[in-house]
């Protein structure tokens, strides 16, 4: 999150002089008209809604909400440098933005590898203690009517314990490919 609000502090000003620059055009594209306008003959005369239609075609852009610099969509974009997943249609435009962006992948990208390691571990452990502990119960169950005691429970094996984190994955990762077209608006 803070290197998405760094992103935005870095980028907001530059994409507002743009936003001024295109204004500046429109004006100057709605002042050739009206001077070509003015200065019309017989023989070159255009009608009035033709010289609407040219001054409506200066002021048609169609923007994009995704293309903006918003808090959100800076949270995207640095979380997409962190994780190496990218983010559809921003990018910085200035220098200063570019460099941040360098500097937080170099940094970031390690660090998001070192939790997602982490997570793996602890979701390792996890899966392990609950194939156990289900293992146990059935035993339990089972040996009600026989004496078996807890150093007959066998340890989980590598083999489930894998198959169910490759499950918890491929979840993961099409949860994340029904998210990402919804994050961008075309659902």
């Amino acid at each position: 999150m803070g290197g998405g609000l760094i992103f935005r502090y870095l980028e907001e000003d530059y994409v507002n002089q743009m936003a001024e620059n295109e204004q500046k055009v429109k004006v100057e594209c709605v002042h050739d008209i009206f001077n070509k306008a003015t200065n019309l003959t017989y023989y070159n005369y255009r009608p009035t809604n033709a010289t609407i239609e040219n001054i409506i075609h200066c002021f048609h852009v169609e923007v994009d909400p995704r293309n903006q610099w918003s808090s959100l969509t800076a949270a995207f974009y640095g979380f997409g440098i962190a994780t190496t997943l990218g983010y559809n249609r921003l990018q910085p435009l200035t220098l200063q933005g570019r460099l941040f962006c360098i500097l937080y992948g170099i940094c970031g990208i390690p660090v998001t590898m070192i939790i997602i390691a982490n997570v793996g571990q602890y979701l390792h452990q996890f899966a392990g203690a609950l194939k156990k502990n289900i293992e146990a119960y059935n035993k339990r169950r089972r040996a009600s009517k026989a004496n078996i005691t807890g150093d007959d429970i066998p340890d989980s094996s590598i083999e489930m314990t894998s198959i169910a984190l490759l499950f918890v994955f491929l979840f993961y990762v099409a949860f994340g490919a029904l998210l990402l077209p919804a994050l961008n608006g075309e659902v």
